[in-house]
């Protein structure tokens, strides 16, 4: 979305751009145009109508989601078996926890910070939104859901802040909030509520992956931030053993 947002100002007359990457749901219009996002692989079927008029092309869309209880074709459900079939190992397969109730990608998210937290003992956890895929489902839960879920196996590093530092995490975290077009960021982190308070620190955990050097401005709000390991936990183990209770 970043590159994305950089070109959209410049562009003219009638356009469709699709975003990507950022696993967002978005529908934005601009001058004569659309910016869409269709969500992790595809989970939205976006249609665009065009009609064609004397002031030019107006654009108009509507979303279709992809899920579960939608009927899938025939052809390509034989296909998608066949190659789970060949492909899926017992592992995969390995049924590793149950829920009673579906979880939306975002829910499942929350859910993640949480266990991390009480895992870790952390004031904060913090972890980026292109880290998980889909939800879950009510009913068993395989390695293969879960791995469609969290995505990454990343390495847990945690850091000591104070309260304006951790202000300035906060300003960017939690976009599937509402938050203006022009406040996105594309990729951000989910993290727990907490209210600074002046005068004390916090101990934040979050993935090997935003503590690199090169992402922490954009998910932190300020880089030269050192990050030492939680022992030798990683955001799988935690929350497969979280997800087995």
């Amino acid at each position: 979305m970043v590159a994305d947002k950089a070109i959209l100002g410049l562009l003219k007359g009638s356009n469709l751009v699709v975003g990507g990457h950022d696993h967002l749901h978005l529908r934005h219009d601009l001058p004569g145009g659309l910016y869409l996002h269709n969500g992790f692989k595809g989970e939205l079927l976006n249609v665009v109508a065009v009609k064609l008029g004397g002031a030019g092309a107006t654009l108009t869309s509507q979303d279709f989601p992809i899920t579960a209880s939608v009927a899938a074709d025939s052809l390509l459900s034989t296909l998608v078996k066949a190659q789970e079939q060949k492909h899926l190992t017992t592992e995969d397969k390995a049924v590793i926890g149950h829920l009673t109730r579906s979880y939306s990608v975002q829910e499942a998210a929350q859910w993640a910070v949480e266990s991390v937290k009480q895992a870790t003992g952390a004031d904060v956890v913090a972890i980026n939104h292109t880290s998980f895929g889909r939800g879950f489902r009510p009913g068993p839960v395989s390695r293969r859901d879960f791995n469609e879920f969290l995505r990454f196996d990343n390495k847990l590093v945690r850091i000591t802040l104070d309260a304006a530092m951790l202000r300035g995490l906060l300003k960017l975290a939690n976009q599937h909030r509402a938050t203006r077009f022009e406040e996105l960021t594309g990729d951000f982190v989910y993290t727990n509520a907490v209210q600074p308070e002046d005068g004390q620190q916090y101990t934040l955990v979050t993935v090997d992956f935003l503590a690199l050097p090169q992402n922490q401005a954009r998910y932190f709000g300020r880089d030269g931030l050192k990050f030492e390991p939680v022992g030798t936990l990683t955001s799988k183990a935690v929350l497969e053993a979280a997800l087995s209770k």
